[in-house]
């Protein structure tokens, strides 16, 4: 028998009955079978060739033709032709889909999807059509599509638009085609959800018996960290004029609408007005106003800025003593946003009152402040005096934990700085000069030296630090302004992973870690137990920015633990990609799996919500049963008649209590079976019965290659019958949401041969 070239695998094996015997090639592999026996004359003396292949995944044609032959080796005997086997062949290929991403995310953040494409088979696809419409609510910044074992991208593989369309060609097994898909949900999203779905769809003329489409559904919440720093003068003389600063910003990541900025002044401060300037795309309700500050702005996340000036007199009648003044920003009551550090949203500054008729120093900075922070100081240096002050000394000596970037000492009203009228300015923390100023003239403005100093608060600030201004003039006259650095960070844990899958299929989550700041972090512990129903656990980790891992960087076991320094900012962080198979004996259940992360002793996070991250995860069972029917298409009317029926599980998931059924037709006669299994296979009931055309046997099927049933139906066709038998099998399996697997009909067309003899 020369096999058709689209069976691969093949191997055949003999069974002699009667007096019949196998000489040789009794069993075999190929496609060209070839055995030598001797069959005795009887009916009774049979010898059964048992072939088995697999049709090969690639095979493009429609059929398989096969013919049998015989050849006596006794002269004069011609050679004996089998009627012609047809066997039609259709394509199908089960193309499995499976999407991850965050269940929750933040409007403004970073959100990360992975699309997973394999080929249950048993066919393979050459030009499958992968679709992905990402919401638009999230700007893609970009996706990448990768083939592995065997896969290929037909066409384009990358882009950065919301639409994705990728056509692939997966062979049936082990070929994949992974998309990631990377973007960031829009700041102002006003939204409470995102629903996000891919599918994939085979090419004209191969069919998918499971349509695969996969959704992922993430809640998407709203935080802004919203801060007000208040700047003020630290000394002020009963009289004099005041100025306070507000700055209020958006740390984000989402947008703030509607924060509302007050200021209840002091009743020591008398005739104030106050304007406000938004930037860099806030908005505000009012642009200035007098008394106290109350209006609301939008404050864009990031770049967005709201700063007010407020100027008043401090009351003449009041007496030496120190009075605070404190602003605030909050969202209003019912707010649907979430501020995560409510104590930034606060700012007070404490001022005290002087009487003095000389040498006034007075230095403005801010009481506390966060690292990266741009500050300001001001100083004014006044003489209040009868006499003239001559060459008095200025030092202004800034803390370390400030970067200076610029300063300015500008003279006015008659006074002088190095001998000049003309402003002095210069770089770095170090400022030391000389000025002169007059007495004041009764009915004149007295004569003022003012400073500004601008500067950056460093990642190595202090906990506080003390800037002193020292004016050394017939005596010394000191400001200083002592500023608290908020010593809490928001280091935050993302877990994404599947909402759904199926047991024994491949499953993988991931893990960011990452730093809002504005601290760096050194010694993070990072901690995921991946739980017991996940097998063959494999992770690896990625750094991004200045991130590093001071532990292990990837394992093989379920419980992940390992520690890392990150540093503030957006583009400092971990990715960690953990990869594992669900069991297959898993269903009906939900798999949780908790990632936690933890400051080490003396830090800590003003936003404990984000350092847990969990994925829940339904799983389902999915068993690929296949039902394969082998029988002759030619029979003689009063002969015997063999079916074999090969059931196998091509999974992920394991077939339990699978039931497996065969209703012969009726024209067939003393009905028996046998059944053998192979693998891990497990026949429970019905192995063997005789005289009954309802053929009906349980059994258990693990998933994976060779675990199979095999059944062998034997009968005698009704002597009197001629016309054709019509007959299939079908595996019901257990597991709901699973449906039956009929097998392709064997039809065999049974002719009437009388054997009548004359002597």
């Amino acid at each position: 028998d020369q096999l058709p070239a689209g069976i691969i695998n093949a191997n055949w094996s003999t069974n002699a009955t009667g007096t019949a015997s196998v000489v040789s090639g009794g069993t075999g592999s190929g496609l060209a079978l070839s055995l030598r026996a001797n069959v005795p004359a009887g009916a009774g003396n049979v010898i059964l060739v048992t072939v088995t292949g697999k049709v090969d995944p690639s095979f493009t044609g429609t059929q398989l033709v096969n013919t049998f032959e015989v050849t006596p080796s006794e002269p004069g005997n011609p050679k004996v032709t089998s009627n012609t086997t047809t066997t039609l062949i259709s394509k199908k290929a089960d193309l499995q889909i499976q999407k991850t991403g965050p269940s929750t995310v933040v409007a403004g953040r970073a959100i990360n999807y992975t699309i997973t494409v394999n080929n249950a088979g048993p066919s393979n696809a050459t030009n499958l059509s992968i679709s992905d419409v990402v919401p638009s609510d999230i700007v893609v910044s970009n996706w990448v599509a990768t083939a592995q074992n065997g896969a290929a991208v037909n066409g384009t593989s990358s882009g950065t638009t919301n639409t994705i369309a990728v056509l692939a060609a997966i062979p049936s097994g082990a070929g994949t085609v992974t998309i990631n898909v990377t973007g960031i949900v829009a700041a102002d999203y006003t939204g409470t959800s995102l629903v996000n779905t891919a599918t994939a769809t085979p090419e004209a003329g191969i069919t998918d018996p499971t349509p695969a489409t996969s959704t992922v559904t993430t809640t998407v919440s709203r935080v802004a960290n919203v801060r007000i720093i208040k700047s003020g003068p630290a000394d002020i003389i009963a009289g004099a004029p005041i100025t306070y600063n507000l700055r209020i910003v958006n740390d984000g990541p989402s947008d703030a609408p509607g924060v509302v900025i007050a200021d209840a002044l002091n009743a020591m401060i008398t005739n104030a007005s106050w304007t406000a300037t938004a930037l860099n795309g806030a908005t505000i309700s009012s642009a200035n106003g007098t008394g106290n500050v109350n209006l609301t702005a939008n404050i864009p996340a990031g770049t967005g800025e709201v700063n007010v000036v407020i100027t008043g007199t401090v009351d003449p009648a009041a007496t030496p003593g120190t009075f605070t003044n404190t602003a605030t920003a909050n969202f209003p009551p019912g707010s649907l946003i979430t501020d995560p550090d409510l104590s930034s949203n606060t700012s007070t500054v404490p001022t005290k009152i002087i009487l003095q008729t000389d040498l006034f120093v007075s230095k403005s900075g801010p009481a506390t402040i966060d690292i990266g922070d741009r500050i300001d100081y001001t100083i004014e240096i006044k003489n209040n005096g009868l006499s003239n002050i001559t060459n008095a000394t200025i030092e202004d000596i800034v803390p370390n934990s400030v970067t200076v970037s610029s300063w300015t000492v500008t003279p006015s009203n008659g006074a002088t700085v190095a001998g000049s009228t003309n402003a002095l300015s210069g770089t770095g923390n170090s400022i030391v000069t000389t000025g002169d100023m007059p007495a004041t003239v009764a009915g004149n403005m007295p004569a003022l030296i003012f400073i500004r100093i601008q500067g950056i608060v460093n990642t190595s600030a202090q906990a506080t630090f003390t800037n002193t201004v020292r004016v050394t003039a017939n005596g010394v006259g000191e400001s200083s302004v002592t500023t608290a650095v908020n010593q809490s960070t928001d280091v935050y844990v993302e877990k994404s992973g599947p909402q759904t899958a199926i047991a024994g299929s491949a499953i993988t989550y991931q893990l960011k870690i990452g730093n809002n700041g504005p601290i760096d972090i050194t010694g993070l512990t990072i901690t995921d137990n991946i739980p017991a129903d996940i097998k063959n656990v494999t992770w690896s980790s990625t750094l991004f920015g200045s991130a590093t891992l001071t532990g292990a960087a990837n394992g093989t076991t379920n419980a992940i633990a390992t520690t890392a320094n990150i540093a503030a900012g957006a583009g400092n962080y971990i990715l960690i990609n953990v990869q594992g198979t669900i069991d297959a004996a898993t269903a009906g259940k939900n798999i949780t799996n908790t990632a936690n992360i933890t400051l080490p002793a003396g830090k800590t996070d003003f936003n404990m919500s984000n350092n847990s991250s969990s994925v829940i995860t339904a799983v389902s069972s999915k068993s690929g049963l296949s039902v394969r029917k082998m029988g002759p298409s030619d029979a003689v009317s009063g002969a015997e008649i063999t079916y074999t029926v090969i059931v196998a599980n091509a999974g992920p998931s394991n077939a339990v209590q699978a039931v497996i059924t065969d209703v012969v037709p009726s024209n067939v006669k003393n009905v028996s079976w046998t059944s053998a299994q192979t693998g891990a296979a497990n026949i429970t009931a019905g192995g063997t019965g005789t005289n009954s055309n309802n053929v009906s046997l349980t059994a258990d099927i693990p998933a994976g290659a060779g675990n199979e049933v095999t059944i062998t139906i034997k009968g005698t066709i009704d002597p009197g019958y001629v016309g054709q038998l019509i007959n299939n099998s079908v595996a019901t399996p257990s597991e709901s949401g699973n449906p039956p697997v009929t097998s392709e009909n064997v039809t065999t067309n049974v002719t009437n041969k009388s054997g009548l003899t004359i002597t």
